[in-house]
């Protein structure tokens, strides 16, 4: 399998999926970054001299990322349906650990 195997050809219904999925993605980082929890740390002093609050939740946004893609692939095999999952050795053309 060579690597022109991988990449899909760039037509308009490619780059509507490839821009949902972007759009998807931010999305969701940014509903994660309102909803999950994180650190409370004080800012730098306004020019007023009061001091804003900013949540840190990008530790907590990236073990949540990792934990729903590693499900999505791994426990859903959600993948291109023509192709091997992300992330998953090939072998010979069938998934490592694959029954033979």
């Amino acid at each position: 399998m060579t690597l022109s195997d991988l990449i899909l050809p760039v037509t308009g219904a490619t780059l509507w999926t490839a821009a949902q999925m972007v759009v998807g993605f931010v999305g969701a980082v940014f509903v994660g970054a309102i909803l999950l929890p994180g650190l409370s740390r004080s800012g730098y002093p306004q020019p007023d001299g009061s001091l804003k609050e900013y949540k840190l939740t990008g530790m907590t946004l990236f073990f949540v990322a990792h934990i729903v893609f590693g499900a999505l692939v791994f426990g859903f095999g959600v993948s291109h349906p023509d192709r091997p999952p992300f992330l998953v050795a090939v072998r010979g053309g069938q998934r490592a650990g694959a029954r033979h």
